[in-house]
């Protein structure tokens, strides 16, 4: 090798083994840096269903609860009575949750010496979303059940309360 060349040689090199370590030494760590998520394929969810929303059972304007889950365990299906009972002019406020299709509701008296019957009705299209719906003043007094038809719905709650 000629003598020209030899010192370029080496030069070069330690100005390639330089740059790499300028590189990697000197890089700083509050820079930004990109994180690449595969995208889901065509059709799934990228984004987790919602939370249900739970009723406030502690409430103790709740004159009544029921709570649905068509493929669930007995455990998630359950008719709660109280603790408040409705009282004639009290005006009754249902709040219900559901997943697909939709509900139906009758409020019906509940108490044993008394013949059952419907003083509040309604239906809701579920969405995910809590609905609500006021009904004028009941003419009843005493313990009311809900009773809830399901049109496709995958869980859900519907609640009384008086106000």
């Amino acid at each position: 090798m000629s003598s020209r060349i030899r010192p370029l040689l080496l030069g070069g090199v330690v100005l390639a083994a330089l740059g790499v370590a300028g590189c990697t030494a000197g890089s700083d760590d509050s820079a930004p840096t990109v994180s690449v998520t595969p995208s889901a394929p065509s059709g799934e969810q990228t984004t987790p269903p919602p939370a249900p929303l739970e009723p406030d059972a502690d409430d103790p304007a709740q004159v009544a609860l029921t709570r649905f889950d068509p493929d669930g365990d007995a455990a998630a299906n359950a008719s709660i009575t109280g603790p408040a009972v409705v009282s004639p002019g009290q005006i009754l406020r249902i709040d219900a949750w559901c997943t697909g299709g939709d509900i139906s509701y009758e409020v019906m008296t509940s108490a044993v010496d008394q013949e059952r019957r419907a003083i509040a009705s309604g239906s809701f299209a579920c969405d995910d979303t809590l609905q609500m719906q006021d009904h004028q003043q009941v003419d009843a007094e005493g313990p009311v059940q809900v009773l809830v038809t399901t049109g496709g719905t995958s869980a859900g709650w519907v609640q009384a309360r008086v106000q």
